[in-house]
């Protein structure tokens, strides 16, 4: 927000750049104060990456499986040393000065691949070409670096979803749950081997679960429930003790199986 402010009032021809500069810390409502917190912000934010950088190292989270999202940390680093960089050559002061031959430098060192380094690439002042950088070019590179950063972090559950309720606690039983589908997040983990959805995600019935299903059917034509089938037209090919009755006319006390 305070570049947004910045942007109103500077001007980025090499003649006048250092006047503008000027005129916002004497001329233009708070320009000295959104000045200095655009200034302190950035110094802040090299500190605090540079600490989150050394503390990933230090602790060793930069190793498998997390080794993409170091990766695009070290971009999002280098991303707010060149911010970092641009912004002081936009003062266009002796400091500017010291720091664009840097930049001249290294373009030479670089050779033919450092032409955009070069003050005369264009045709358009060096200047102007920075500014176009600082205020378009990076801080769309870093916008979309850091939803990548923020994206693995997310699917790689190094840190729990703060808008909503229990979700550490969803988290690790998912990642200590053994092989195959976590207990309770299902659509048919509440479901036993007798539900009809439940039934068609067991193995199919043994020899011995058959012989056991003709002798349900045989009880069920002594009893009277041969029309139920205990459950079958539920889709259960087993049955179910609370198809019987509770009391069964005629049956003697132990004849059930």
């Amino acid at each position: 927000m305070t570049g947004i402010y910045l942007t109103q009032y500077y001007n980025p021809d090499p003649a006048v750049a250092h006047e503008s500069v000027w005129r916002i810390i004497t001329s233009v409502s708070f320009g000295k104060f959104i000045r200095g917190f655009h200034y302190w912000a950035a110094m802040a934010m090299i500190v605090l990456i540079g600490l989150h950088l050394l503390r990933v190292f230090v602790a060793g989270s930069f190793k498998r499986p997390r080794e993409a999202n170091w990766f695009f940390g070290v971009i999002l680093a280098g991303i707010t040393a060149t911010l970092f960089f641009t912004g002081t050559v936009l003062k266009w002061d002796q400091e500017s000065l010291e720091a664009l031959e840097h930049n001249i430098e290294i373009g030479k060192l670089l050779g033919r691949f450092g032409f955009w380094f070069s003050p005369s690439f264009g045709g358009i002042p060096f200047l102007t070409r920075l500014y176009v950088v600082h205020i378009a070019v990076l801080p769309f590179l870093f916008t979309v670096v850091v939803t990548v950063h923020l994206l693995l972090v997310k699917r790689l559950k190094m840190a729990p979803s703060p808008f909503r309720k229990g979700s550490r606690t969803r988290t690790d039983a998912t990642v200590h749950q053994a092989p195959g589908r976590a207990r309770g997040f299902g659509p048919d983990t509440d479901r036993g081997p007798h539900h009809p959805r439940g039934a068609r995600a067991t193995a199919a019935p043994s020899g011995a679960d058959r012989g056991d299903r003709d002798h349900q059917a045989a009880v069920a034509d002594v009893v009277g429930l041969s029309d139920r089938g205990l459950g079958r037209g539920r889709g259960d090919p087993l049955g179910h003790a609370r198809d019987l009755p509770r009391t069964v006319p005629g049956a003697a006390r132990g004849s059930h199986p």
